[in-house]
């Protein structure tokens, strides 16, 4: 609790989602290859949001991935939004439908398999982790420091070496016992 409290997470891909709507197909996928994920509304696109060069943000929120599962609810305004972020170098992954309302320069893919793939040269994984779907990873900034939220959803038990896209010291803190103890750096 104590980590998740006035705590920022630094997903750098939003999908987008309407009042009512909450693609989920393309966010599961995303969150088995261990890449973080906002959902925002597409109405805080004109609304709340700004553009920063190749990203979008929003309070303390950075994007320079946008992920339209389904582009039926987005406003004629979103998609302009959505035009000038693909104009100042950012990324709209397309899959589904409507994809007439998303930028030109939009990397269309057939399948929500394939939506890692069309994010790894712009978005690659905080945490390597290769075989690993069950594993969820958030990466949090909490006074001053880094951290990485690490949670098995999944059935087995993963077992496996990860690696980090980090420079500093690290260390493993168990939740359940409480412990800290610090990790090796290779």
């Amino acid at each position: 609790c104590w980590l998740n409290t006035d705590s920022v997470n630094t997903a750098r891909v939003a999908v987008l989602c309407g009042k009512s709507v909450m693609p989920w197909r393309c966010a599961k996928i995303l969150q088995q290859n261990q890449i973080e994920l906002n959902y925002l509304e597409q109405g805080l696109l004109t609304e709340a949001c700004s553009l920063n060069g190749p990203r979008i943000t929003i309070r303390n929120q950075s994007y320079s991935a946008v992920v339209a599962e389904n582009a039926d609810f987005l406003s004629p305004g979103s998609a302009a939004f959505l035009e000038r972020f693909a104009a100042n170098g950012g990324l709209v992954v397309s899959c589904g439908t409507r994809p007439e309302l998303l930028p030109r320069t939009a990397v269309r893919i057939g399948a929500p398999e394939r939506i890692a793939e069309a994010l790894a040269g712009t978005v690659p994984p905080d945490v390597l982790a290769a075989d690993a779907p069950g594993l969820r990873v958030s990466r949090l900034k909490k006074g001053g420091c880094d951290f990485f939220l690490l949670v098995n959803e999944g059935e087995e038990t993963i077992d496996r070496e990860a690696g980090l896209l980090t420079d500093g010291n690290l260390e493993a803190w168990d939740a359940m016992t409480g412990s800290v103890s610090p990790l090796p750096v290779t």
